[in-house]
């Protein structure tokens, strides 16, 4: 049928309108897109820049709304708003720590390495390494340990990872560097995983109610459970190698320092032979970047640190195995039962550091975890003196020091004062030293009535990288201590 040339007329009219109507709604929906594009990245730019201005003002506040805190439960002097910015910048400077790494990263290491003790033996110092669930954890903790290990396998040999259950990707990660390190004898044991849920009733609401805090025990459990499993079978001896006469203990989820071996390695030797101490650690609880500087210096400390330490077969197995707890193992061996008065010796500046942030504890303390500085200057442990850690002669020297120290009455003064030199504070009370520890951002915790890394009541920090300020109790109750403890060695 032909249409009339009227109709074809109107008929191709309204083709080239619908085709014009086509093109402007693709147009409006392109410059449609691209408006909200540009808006969008106009929105991010601006709101970044605010948010970052935003945080520093926070962070402007938090510090002063810290000092000012203390107005209200003393009558210290509040110190002035340029000490406060002083302060504030102090505690906002932070380096690139581990935690920025990627899994398969590792520092590059350049430097020397100490010459070891002669009087350690060979397979004597193994180095044992719990593992569960977390295989990228683990990869990254055993890339460092590799790295860095002596191939003398004098200390930290053989790397014994014992493995709670049976997680095929662990397993997969510990083969590969079996296969990688033959130089090093890397041992694989596997602990059968016996912690159980029991069963519930899920529609009794009762009966899940009064399990749930149980639940939160079971990891506790579960740890304390392979930890003494692990412990006794190396201390016990493993096939084809002599029984060690001390052990290192490393979890997953830890990085170490280029000198973490040799740091044990000359510390081993006062471990050996001095019965007032307990372990050795690899961790300072309060050395966050900027609080720390002498990489060279190791205190003794009445509070057991864990994150990295050494024991003595003789203290495993004369005393630790038999009682071992079913759960909290590290709190356990801070109560006075264990460590009866004797201290664990601990670097000022950290020899590990805990990057995990899955796991039992739920990252607890992850804040300070991951503000704490690793080490990594090139110190060689065989050119350093280390007689002064000694009992005595480190009593007698670490008191000199704060009987020099500079007294202050107020945390403002004390504050000022440091700048210039050494100083002590006096804290009157447990509640007193929380306070002041929080203003410095350290840890305000105690276990069994030690404060962390206290020593004889004393807590440490440089404020300002450099000198020394010193939390005390009062300065005849430590004189006295000491005095004591220094005439029970006569």
């Amino acid at each position: 049928m032909v249409l009339p040339r009227r109709s074809r007329s109107r008929l191709r009219g309204g083709i080239y309108l619908q085709r014009i109507r086509t093109k402007y709604i693709i147009y409006t929906i392109f410059f449609g897109f691209l408006i909200l594009w540009v808006l969008g990245m106009f929105s991010f730019v601006f709101h970044y820049s605010a948010s970052s201005t935003g945080d520093a003002q926070d962070l402007s506040l938090r510090g002063k709304n810290e000092f000012s805190k203390m107005e209200g439960t003393t009558k210290s002097k509040i110190p002035s708003d340029r000490e406060q910015n002083e302060w504030i910048n102090v505690r906002k400077t932070k380096p690139k720590f581990p935690s920025d790494r990627g899994p398969n990263e590792s520092i590059k290491r350049e430097g020397i390495r100490s010459k070891l003790p002669i009087d350690l033996q060979p397979y004597r110092s193994p180095l044992i390494i719990f593992t569960y669930n977390r295989p990228d954890y683990l990869h990254r903790s055993l890339t460092e340990i590799y790295e860095n290990i002596p191939q003398s396998c004098v200390i930290g040999c053989p790397v014994i990872i014992s493995q709670d259950g049976d997680v095929q990707n662990v397993t997969d990660v510990i083969k590969g560097f079996q296969k990688r390190h033959r130089i090093i004898p890397t041992i694989h044991l596997k602990h059968k995983h016996q912690v159980e849920i029991p069963d519930l009733d899920l529609e009794n609401d009762n009966d899940l109610a009064d399990y749930i805090p149980d639940l939160a025990m079971l990891g506790y459990k579960a740890l304390a459970q392979h930890y003494h499993w692990g412990l006794e079978t190396v201390f016990s001896g493993i096939e084809n190698y002599p029984r060690p006469e001390r052990l290192i203990v490393l979890e997953e989820d830890l990085l170490i320092s280029h000198d973490f071996f040799d740091y044990f390695a000359h510390m081993a030797p006062y471990l050996d032979k001095d019965e007032s101490l307990l372990a050795v650690s690899a961790f300072n609880d309060n050395g966050k970047n900027g609080l720390v500087k002498d990489s060279t210096r190791v205190l003794r400390s009445d509070f057991f640190p864990g994150l990295g330490w050494m024991i003595t077969q003789n203290l495993w197995s004369s005393e630790l195995s038999a009682k071992w707890p079913d759960q909290y193992w590290d709190d356990w061996l801070r109560e006075p039962d264990q460590r009866k008065g004797r201290q664990t010796l601990r670097p000022e500046v950290s020899r590990t550091y805990h990057f995990g942030v899955i796991g039992t504890s739920e990252n607890q303390f992850g804040d300070t975890l991951s503000a704490i500085y690793l080490n990594e200057e090139n110190v060689d442990w065989s050119k350093i003196d280390l007689s002064y850690l000694e009992k005595s002669a480190f009593e007698a020297s670490y008191l000199s020091l704060i009987s020099k120290a500079q007294p202050a009455n107020e945390i403002g003064n004390a504050l000022t004062l440091c700048k210039n030199g050494d100083v002590r504070l006096e804290y009157s009370s447990t509640e007193r030293f929380s306070q002041i520890a929080e203003l410095l951002g350290i840890m305000d915790d105690e276990k069994s009535g030690i404060l962390r890394t206290a020593y004889r009541g004393i807590v440490e920090i440089r404020p300002y990288g450099g000198y020394i300020l010193f939390l005390v109790q009062s300065m005849e109750e430590i004189e006295t201590k000491i005095i004591q403890s220094l005439n029970l060695l006569q």
